[in-house]
């Protein structure tokens, strides 16, 4: 405080005078000093409060922000997708709140600032009570929690909203697409293709198990053309209670005769174009555990020097009209364990064991198919299955034409080429061996 103050406080005379006798009595520069400080006082007030007062509207425009930011997520969320767009600009919208916030933090008195001001007297006196240090920093958690974190964005569904084609030029591409689809869920009236033309050499198997599948599509161009060549591996795979819309116009080759062609199972689904299997050591086609497969009208299916053609189990379905299975070293066409395979006007030949099998509570439709060389039997049921073999014909068979056994039975009437027959000794050949 100045001295010309105090010594002017000091005077018991003036204790009551106003600022104009005082001036009076006075030298005026005393009287100007006074009333400097006095302006000076004023201003730093009239500042700290326009600090403050701007600092509060800051945080009003953040919070409507934030409120905005929340209710459009709300919305989207509520339909059920984001688009990966959408997901971009929220990020960034979360970016800039969070630079924002941090300027506002930058802006504000410190809590000495703060604490030494509204414990002055002369402050209060003059403007009232002050908010403390920790009533800001109270509102500034508020506005922390209510921001979007990381967590929240990675966990919002991206969407494939339009007709999307992935042209890949080798087995990376392919492998790169699937991983990719994995992270979007695609809307219902679009379609996801995968454009494949060439040759694809894959040590790994395709494993698709996305929950829009039946809107994905692998096409190629033509079997002659499109080869997917899968080296002592797996080929393709579709489980986890998924689908696949579309799978045609190539040809899945396997190396090393091991393992399976095309693996439907876990109860999904799959809808097959013209396709040709060949070189696998155990199945050209499994369909199994409540899974089905069925195929485009018209379209060929072609399986060829596999451990054995079709293979439907575990209460599944597929549906192979018209396909041929040839060079097989077990069994052409086979239906186990509930499995049903409806395999009409299709051809077997030179399989090493039996054409048709089926067992453990199977049926296998076969009508007007044809087999031509087999190692033993041409069709075989047994343990409690049906085989609907009319109109069939069988050449080349080393061991029965029809063989039934187990209380199973075989539909073979109207068949042609030959008719020899077995079935079990304790039932009677009429009563399952129909036809012939």
């Amino acid at each position: 405080m100045r001295p010309t103050l105090i010594a002017l406080l000091a005077l018991p005379t003036l204790a009551c005078a106003t600022a104009e006798e005082v001036c009076t009595a006075y030298d005026g520069t005393l009287c100007s000093d006074l009333q400097q400080d006095l302006s000076d006082l004023h201003a730093l007030l009239t500042q700290l409060q326009a600090d403050l007062d701007a600092a509060e509207a800051t945080i009003a425009t953040q919070q409507q922000d934030l409120d905005a930011a929340e209710a459009t997520i709300a919305d989207l969320q509520a339909a059920g997708y984001l688009t990966d767009d959408d997901l971009t600009d929220l990020r960034d919208d979360v970016a800039a709140h969070e630079d924002r916030l941090t300027e506002v933090e930058a802006d504000y008195l410190t809590s000495a600032d703060l604490v030494g001001l509204a414990t002055e007297s002369w402050v209060t006196a003059y403007f009232g009570s002050l908010a403390t240090a920790d009533d800001h920093e109270a509102r500034i958690a508020a506005i922390e929690g209510d921001y979007l974190v990381s967590t929240d964005v990675a966990d919002a569904v991206r969407l494939i909203s339009a007709d999307t084609i992935y042209a890949c030029a080798d087995a990376t591409e392919v492998l790169a697409a699937v991983a990719e689809l994995d992270g979007y869920r695609i809307a219902g009236d679009a379609t996801v293709t995968l454009a494949l033309d060439g040759t694809f050499l894959f040590t790994e198997p395709v494993v698709l198990a996305h929950p829009d599948g039946e809107r994905i599509r692998i096409e190629g161009v033509g079997s002659t053309t499109t080869l997917l060549v899968f080296d002592t591996t797996d080929g393709i795979i579709v489980e986890g209670s998924s689908a696949l819309g579309y799978l045609g116009d190539l040809t899945i080759q396997g190396l090393g005769q091991v393992e399976d062609g095309l693996t439907v199972r876990g109860s999904s689904a799959v809808t097959v174009g013209d396709l040709v299997v060949e070189g696998f050591g155990n199945a050209g086609i499994l369909v199994e555990q409540n899974s089905s497969l069925d195929q485009e009208e018209g379209a060929i299916i072609a399986i060829s020097d596999c451990g054995n053609g079709a293979f439907v189990s575990d209460s599944s379905y597929a549906c192979l009209t018209n396909a041929s299975a040839a060079d097989t070293d077990n069994i052409a066409f086979w239906a186990q364990r509930g499995g049903w395979l409806n395999a009409p006007s299709t051809t077997a030949s030179n399989s090493g064991v039996t054409a048709y099998y089926a067992t453990m509570g199977s049926y296998l439709h076969a009508r007007y198919s044809q087999i031509d060389t087999v190692g033993e039997n041409g069709f075989t049921a047994g343990a409690a299955s049906s085989i609907s073999a009319e109109n069939t014909d069988v050449t080349g068979a080393a061991a029965y034409a029809y063989s039934s056994g187990g209380n199973s039975y075989i539909s073979a009437w109207g068949a042609t080429g030959e008719t020899t027959k077995q079935v079990s000794e304790t039932h009677d050949t009429t009563d399952f061996i129909w036809g012939i």
